[in-house]
Parts: C-alpha cells; structure tokens; sequence
C-alpha cells in the first residue's frame, strides 16, 4: 500500500503549470519585444561608422574635401540609408593644424511603454590625422 501511495504523489508532479508557462512568455516576450526597438538603432550606428571608416579611408583624404562636400557627402548617405536627422543635427566639422576631425554626438531617446523611455548615447569621432581609431571619441 505504501508503494501506491508513492505513485501517486509523483503523478501529481507533472511541472511548471498554466500560469508559470504564462508567465515565461511574457518575460520572453517582453525581451524579445525591448530588442525589436533597440537593435535598429545601432544597426544605425554601425552603419554610420562604416560610412566615417570609408571617409577615413579615402584616397585623397578627408583633408582635400571642404567643410560642405563633407557634409553633402554624409546628408546624402543619411539620406539614402535611412538614417534619422538627429544625427545630421549633431555632426560638427572642425579643422585645426592641417587635420579635419569630424564628431558626432547623438542621444536617441526610445519610448517603451507608459512613461518609461530608453536613451541611447552615441559619440562618434573622424580624426584625419588618425583614420584607424574612427568612430570611437578621444580621450581629449
């Protein structure tokens, strides 16, 4: 009779039930559903530092282009991968001892749901004189 007894208490031990499957969902969906809005954004990002990395890269050098073909050059590349006006508000040229350092510092701000929102900061940096560290800002 003990035996039986037994058995029956492990029938009764079947796992998670309705509500803790429930509740699995929603936690993985609501993870799933914070990414879908983040990743856009520095899929953006990236996309930008490509564009910074072929401009460092040039041939001819950043150096030869003027302050306006520089920008004409980068609004028709925001333009044309779809990238927010942000950025183009944030970017400045400067020149300084015959090198050109272009800096991008952006905020996005990301609402998630009620009054909760997600700021993401990126600061980008294009010194002339150092092509090779593009896209990361200075220590300076």
């Amino acid at each position: 009779m003990t035996q039986y007894a037994s058995s029956s208490k492990l029938s009764r031990q079947a796992g998670a039930g309705m509500v803790a499957w429930l509740i699995v969902v929603a936690i993985v969906g609501s993870v799933v559903f914070q990414l879908f809005k983040l990743i856009p954004h520095y899929t953006e990002s990236m996309t930008i530092d490509g564009e910074l990395r072929a401009m460092g890269e040039m041939t001819e050098g950043v150096e030869s282009l003027t302050n306006r073909e520089i920008q004409t050059r980068l609004r028709s590349f925001y333009r044309v991968n779809n990238v927010s006006s942000e950025v183009d508000k944030s970017t400045t040229i400067t020149r300084k001892d015959g090198q050109v350092v272009i800096d991008m510092d952006y905020e996005k701000r990301i609402p998630m749901f009620y009054n909760i929102d997600v700021v993401l900061s990126f600061k980008k940096q294009l010194n002339s004189k150092f092509p090779n560290k593009c896209c990361s800002p200075s220590d300076d």
